[in-house]
């Protein structure tokens, strides 16, 4: 049976969810974990999801990438909907990936190694976003002897060199040092400015999602019975990290905030 066409595939849309809703069976009858999400995101966007522990932001992303299946409802990719996992969606998860046995080099490698690339367009690849992400020199070095902010950059840029349409990242910098998450927030724009993917990332992080986002959508928690709903993010192109000082900046974070429903203390 072939994928269903959306309707506004000549739209500019590289992803299109509709009416998008997940639950699964428990002991205790049906559990709903997000119900009627629609949301449709635009060719080279950089779109941000927050939203509480449990409101089901990564069970999105696994369902984008194909990894799970919704329970109603349809996601479309470049006007198909999405049946499965494709290394067109490309998943960067919280916590590191790279695979322990094999130095950087065989970590950038591995996706294309797996769909039988040829060997020069590999190496031509790996030497391109080994040398993107700014680990130029740690190409023999094995996982132990990073930091972990080096594996991050593993992580990205072995996504990458498979070159896919849409990036998804789940709370990729949540677990490191505030001094290392602020470079690789720059060091993501940069690559995206020049890669021109679509971005889809998680985060806890409100002032992340203000940075690096283009629109950010706030997902609540299903009981409280509030809609997804979606901020688009006014500062301009290119942004340099002082922006986070910005009157106008931290005026939008106060609004997230109240949109959160959260008491700062």
């Amino acid at each position: 049976m072939s994928a269903k066409r959306s309707k506004n595939s000549k739209k500019n849309y590289v992803l299109e969810i509709k009416n998008l809703s997940f639950a699964y069976k428990t002991d205790h009858g049906k559990y709903e974990v997000f119900k009627n999400v629609n949301i449709n995101i635009k060719n080279n966007e950089f779109f941000c999801i927050i939203g509480p522990s449990g409101c089901g932001k990564t069970t999105l992303l696994n369902i984008i990438a194909g990894f799970e299946y919704p329970t109603e409802g349809v996601i479309y990719e470049s006007g198909i909907e999405i049946k499965g996992v494709s290394h067109e969606r490309a998943l960067v998860f919280q916590q590191d990936a790279v695979f322990p046995w094999l130095t950087v080099y065989q970590n950038v490698e591995y996706g294309l190694k797996v769909r039988n690339v040829s060997l020069g367009i590999r190496e031509k690849k790996v030497k391109q976003f080994i040398k993107m992400v700014g680990l130029t020199g740690f190409e023999k070095a094995y996982p132990r002897e990073l930091s972990g902010g080096m594996k991050k950059r593993v992580d990205l840029a072995r996504a990458l060199a498979n070159d896919p349409k849409i990036l998804l990242m789940d709370e990729p910098f949540g677990s490191l040092d505030a001094m290392t998450k602020e470079k690789l927030q720059i060091k993501l724009i940069e690559i995206w400015e020049s890669s021109k993917k679509t971005v889809i990332f998680v985060t806890h992080d409100l002032e992340e999602a203000l940075f690096l986002g283009d629109r950010i959508a706030i997902m609540q928690h299903i009981r409280t019975g509030i809609p997804l709903k979606i901020i688009d993010v006014p500062f301009k192109r290119p942004r340099k990290f002082y922006l986070k000082e910005d009157p106008e900046f931290q005026s939008m974070r106060r609004r997230l905030i109240e949109e959160f429903k959260l008491i700062e203390s």
